[in-house]
């Protein structure tokens, strides 16, 4: 008996590999650009997923991307202060970041990440411009950093941050700012630690 296949079968098993390779490809490069962040080579990691971006076959796939795009850009935003890199210079990496979050949250409104790491960039930012100058921010951080939270409720990171934001921020009139809230939302970070 002779077995006849016909070409749009054929064409099935070669999809199917050239899907694997370009997911195992993404997966790849968000390891080596987890990798190079663990390590502070920001930069390197950011060429990493750049370069990954064409290949990110999904709105999921690019969300990840992007919202680790805008943590290497807080990184690299951070060794530029810590340099003494002018405010400008500093800002447009905060400002980068941001815009990388914004991706991120447009591809995968439900991915927690998108929100958090904008609200880092965000943050760092305002405190480089100061108190006076960054008070309107701190509703704007606040929902970022709730929404994070309601997403994902395990975000450690999230509490810790929301927690520094309420500890920091003044109280009523000005601001929202509630001392005993922010270490309580400090402590329960550090609770999920253990």
């Amino acid at each position: 008996m002779k077995l006849f296949l016909a070409p749009q079968y054929l064409l099935i098993p070669v999809l199917m590999c050239v899907g694997s390779v370009a997911a195992f490809g993404a997966d790849s490069a968000v390891t080596r650009a987890d990798r190079l962040n663990a390590t502070g080579n920001f930069a390197a990691a950011r060429e990493v997923l750049l370069a990954a971006l064409p290949g990110a076959a999904t709105a999921a796939a690019r969300a990840d991307l992007y919202w680790r795009l805008s943590r290497e850009q807080l990184g690299i935003g951070d060794n530029a202060h810590a340099a003494g890199a002018g405010n400008v210079k500093v800002l447009d990496a905060y400002r980068r970041g941001e815009s990388y979050a914004d991706r991120a949250i447009a591809a995968a409104p439900e991915n927690a990440q998108g929100y958090f790491w904008k609200s880092g960039n965000i943050g760092k930012a305002a405190l480089l411009r100061g108190p006076l100058n960054s008070l309107a921010l701190v509703p704007k951080l606040e929902e970022l950093l709730s929404r994070t939270i309601r997403l994902d409720p395990l975000e450690m990171k999230a509490y810790y941050a929301l927690g520094q934001l309420y500890a920091k921020a003044p109280g009523w009139p000005l601001s929202n700012g509630n001392l005993a809230y922010g270490v309580s939302l400090a402590r329960k970070a550090v609770d999920m630690l253990n």
